[in-house]
């Protein structure tokens, strides 16, 4: 799935399930999951609509029996769906870029209309798997790391620990990474609740969205790749972002250069 609060939702579900959790870009074609679905052999597939043809279209020796279709629009702010819903192009083009009509699958609305598991059913220890999250395949296949629940609450505490200024219960965490990506996973989903902060979640990387939602939310932790980091800066810079309640940035995934810090650092003085 895209970043949206139903992916938030069914990642803690299936881990108080005490299932395994594999994340996959909702983006792969068809060949692409295929390899991946062979080897960790899932039997369930919470997906985004949008992606359901491509999973229904797989061989069906993978062994997949149920497929949970999620509708990203269903989370929106009401008059966001209204908007949506609007008999003009713009509107019937972007819902149709986030949504689509399935068959054959389980709504996720509808999941969430059940009755919660009892209380007494086993919750996974800290040893018991929590993830199998791939690997980009930059140097071979892609191969699926094994993530224990453990290993998620000390990564958890690490970033506490990384980060003593930021308050608990008071920040804002702005999802620019995918969730379906490690980094993006643990800051966005695993951090965001283990310090009582709100996830401010973005399905894609659009620095006029950030704009908006900074307006109501103001960001106070920005997790992000370099590029990421220089637009925002470019935007800051020309007046249409505030960034000077960010307390943290942490930048990964690939080399950050003096000129996007110094860009960056020149931007929020500047707000």
């Amino acid at each position: 799935m895209p970043n949206a609060p139903q992916h938030v939702i069914a990642f803690y579900a299936v881990l108080r399930l005490g299932a395994v959790v594999v994340e996959h870009n909702p983006l792969y074609t068809r060949d692409e999951l295929e390899v991946q679905f062979r080897d960790h052999g899932a039997t369930v597939v919470i997906a985004w609509s949008k992606v359901v043809e491509t999973l229904q279209g797989m061989p069906a020796g993978l062994g997949i029996n149920t497929i949970v279709s999620v509708d990203v629009t269903k989370a929106m702010p009401f008059g966001t769906r209204m908007a949506l819903r609007l008999p003009i192009q713009k509107a019937r083009e972007s819902r149709e870029k986030l949504t689509t009509a399935t068959t054959g699958t389980i709504a996720f609305d509808k999941l969430e209309r059940e009755a919660p598991i009892p209380s007494n059913h086993p919750r996974p220890t800290k040893d018991d798997i929590a993830c199998l999250q791939y690997t980009s395949g930059t140097t071979g296949t892609p191969k699926g790391a094994i993530i224990t629940h453990g290993n998620l609450w000390a990564n958890a505490r690490q970033g506490a620990a990384w980060m003593p200024e930021f308050t608990r219960g008071e920040g804002s965490i702005y999802g620019l990474l995918p969730m379906f990506h490690a980094f993006g996973l643990l800051l966005s989903v695993i951090y965001s609740v283990e310090t009582g902060s709100r996830a401010v979640l973005f399905p894609t990387f659009d620095p006029e969205l950030v704009s908006q939602a900074a307006k109501k939310f103001p960001p106070t932790f920005v997790p992000a790749v370099p590029p990421m980091f220089d637009r925002l800066a470019r935007v800051a810079r020309d007046g249409q972002l505030d960034l000077k309640g960010v307390v943290y940035a942490i930048s990964g995934a690939m080399t950050l250069t003096p000129a996007v810090v110094k860009r960056w650092r020149i931007s929020r003085a500047a707000c």
